[in-house]
């Protein structure tokens, strides 16, 4: 991981990874200038580590895994220093909270969501896809702390909700199955407030939120 200076001319740091880190996907940082860093651990897990803003330190690394694989693909952290890592997982263990959006692997690849206190503590994590396979690619935190990740799906029942504008899959002429989704959930993870299927190529690569 590296820090540039604003002008782009200066490396600030340069530093690598703790030696477990097989994979870095992203990176985010806060208002203080530490830096969020997730991807996937040399034993197929996702990882977050926080780097302090001087490169000299990782105040905290958590690793979520369950039996069978993790990576870590997107990362959003608000104003406070809450931390939203969002990514995918094919194990039927992987430690969601009971209040979840959705407590249990419904396909044999489904995105994921966690949320991390400022200390790295896990808030919540929930499971979100269908009966096939769902990848996140992007994860953005609203002011309100609602959270939106996209992605892409080949599920023919991703839980688009009622009212969506795509509520039902459409199978473009270049694929065999649906494609992007966006989602949208509440601060706590305890409500899906709403899902589409989003008509794309490869599905939905980055989000913006006002």
């Amino acid at each position: 991981a590296a820090k540039l200076s604003a002008d782009g001319s200066r490396f600030l740091y340069a530093t690598y990874l703790p030696g477990s880190m097989l994979s870095a996907s992203a990176i985010a940082a806060d208002a203080h200038g530490n830096a969020y860093v997730v991807g996937m651990t040399k034993d197929s897990h996702a990882y977050i580590t926080k780097l302090s803003a001087d490169g000299s330190t990782f105040p905290y690394t958590r690793v979520l895994s369950g039996a069978n694989f993790e990576v870590a693909s997107a990362v959003a952290v608000d104003p406070a220093g809450n931390l939203v890592v969002a990514g995918e997982t094919g194990s039927t263990d992987f430690p969601v909270s009971s209040s979840a959006v959705q407590i249990t692997l419904a396909g044999v690849e489904n995105a994921f969501v966690t949320k991390l206190d400022p200390a790295g503590n896990v808030v919540f994590s929930t499971y979100l896809g269908g009966a096939e396979r769902e990848i996140s690619n992007a994860v953005q935190i609203d002011s309100a702390g609602q959270i939106y990740v996209a992605g892409s799906t080949t599920s023919a029942d991703f839980p688009a909700t009622t009212g969506a504008f795509q509520p039902a899959p459409v199978v473009p002429l270049w694929s065999q199955g649906p494609a992007g989704f966006i989602a949208k959930l509440s601060a706590d993870g305890s409500t899906l407030e709403y899902a589409s299927y989003v008509m794309s190529v490869d599905g939905v690569a980055s989000l913006a939120v006002n």
